[in-house]
C-alpha cells in the first residue's frame, strides 16, 4: 500500500527507520499461521506515535497512567457543587 509521503519534524529518518524496523515483530500475515495484512504501513504507524503520546488526559476525556492523575482523584479535587 502506498500512500502519500507528507514529511514532518517528527517524522523518523531514513537511518531511524532502517534501525526500528527490524526490531517490530514480524507481520501476522507473514507467519506460518497467516494473519490479515497489515492495515496501515509500519512506518507511519511509529510516525503516530509521538502524536499520539501528546493527547492529554483532558482531550482524552480520561485520566491515565501517564498523566499522573486519574479521573477519580481529578473528580475528588473538584470544588463541591
Amino acid at each position: 500500500m502506498l500512500l502519500p509521503r507528507y514529511r514532518y519534524p517528527s517524522d523518523t529518518s531514513d537511518l531511524e527507520w532502517a534501525l526500528l524496523k527490524d526490531l517490530l515483530p514480524t507481520p501476522a500475515c507473514q507467519t506460518p499461521k497467516g494473519g490479515a495484512p497489515e492495515k496501515w504501513p509500519r512506518r507511519c504507524v511509529v510516525d503516530a506515535i509521538p502524536d499520539l503520546a501528546w493527547v492529554s488526559p483532558v482531550s482524552a476525556g480520561e485520566g491515565n497512567a501517564s498523566s499522573g492523575r486519574s479521573r477519580a482523584a481529578a473528580e475528588s479535587a473538584a470544588p463541591p457543587g
